[in-house]
């Protein structure tokens, strides 16, 4: 079982190590794409997950755990990575437009990163903060679908669900519009592994 919260140390790794976990997680058919994102200390890669649960459990196999948004511009990054014609989320057409994040709603009623991070940064989407909250729903995602697709759900925004058992294998089967994969965040350990 992965790291839900707390010290993630544990999760930096070096390039090399992270390069052969990401060719095994490919050949294992557990990421979206052959391909990962660099930013800083950072690599992202969209990882599969029909649950929440599934989605953590591959980040972790690589190294890494869901993804916490710190900022504007790390947010702003994101979608002009993953999002639009000849990207990742072409690839989510028909296997849900958003993404599993690294925040869960704790105890005492507010979102936080499973990795411990203090810095977060949320786009919401109209309504889904307190919506989210009202209504006890569980998990953040990150949209990575077109406003016209669903009104006011622009790529980049955040949104809350309540949980993922409406993911049952008829929907998996058909493709359904519910959320399939997950935002892996992996934190490279040396320095050397930023600047190469």
């Amino acid at each position: 079982m992965g790291v839900i919260c707390g010290d993630t140390s544990a999760f930096n790794i070096d390039m090399n190590t992270f390069e052969n976990r990401f060719n095994q997680a490919v050949s294992d058919g557990i990421t979206l794409e052959n391909n990962y994102y660099q930013r800083g200390d950072s690599i992202y890669v969209i990882v599969e997950g029909d649950t929440w649960e599934k989605a953590l459990e591959n980040a972790n196999k690589l190294g890494g755990t869901l993804a916490t948004i710190n900022d504007e511009e790390e947010n702003d990054w994101l979608v002009d990575e993953l999002w639009g014609n000849d990207k990742a989320s072409s690839n989510l057409t028909d296997k849900g437009g958003a993404v599993w994040l690294g925040q869960k709603l704790n105890d005492t009623g507010n979102y936080v990163s499973v990795a411990g991070e203090e810095q977060l940064y949320n786009f919401w989407g109209p309504g889904e903060y307190t919506d989210g909250l009202s209504k006890g729903e569980e998990y953040t995602i990150f949209n990575l679908y077109e406003g016209n697709d669903s009104p006011g759900r622009d790529p980049g925004m955040v949104s809350t669900v309540a949980n993922r058992q409406f993911n049952t294998p008829e929907l998996i089967e058909r493709g359904g519009t519910h959320i399939f994969y997950g935002l892996a965040e992996i934190k490279l350990n040396e320095i050397n592994d930023v600047l190469d």
